[in-house]
């Protein structure tokens, strides 16, 4: 058996930086589609409903990601970013519409 330099434990289970970028631009997309279609126009409707379920999709991809051993760092970062989120819109809502 070879020696182990260091304290032989081995940093595993994905990233977290990685799921909070995986946020960032999911993010980022969905303000960018909702900026290019017009509040007006008759797809905004279907637009809103793709982007809820969006979200949705963020969760259930962060809980499934910290199921496992291997990517439960992912799906944490997953899903602090998604509260983040939450907690970053609320708060300009606040400042806006408050």
């Amino acid at each position: 058996m070879p020696e182990q330099t260091g304290t032989g434990r081995r940093r595993r289970g994905g990233s977290v930086w990685l799921g909070l970028g995986i946020d960032v631009a999911a993010f980022l997309a969905a303000w960018a589609t909702s900026v290019a279609v017009p509040y007006d126009n008759p797809m905004s409707k279907y637009l809103e409903l793709a982007l809820g379920l969006w979200v949705f999709a963020l969760l259930a991809t962060g809980v499934s990601l910290c199921a496992f051993e291997q990517t439960r760092r992912t799906g944490a970062g997953i899903l602090v970013g998604i509260g983040a989120a939450i907690l970053i819109y609320a708060g300009i809502c606040f400042t806006y519409f408050g």
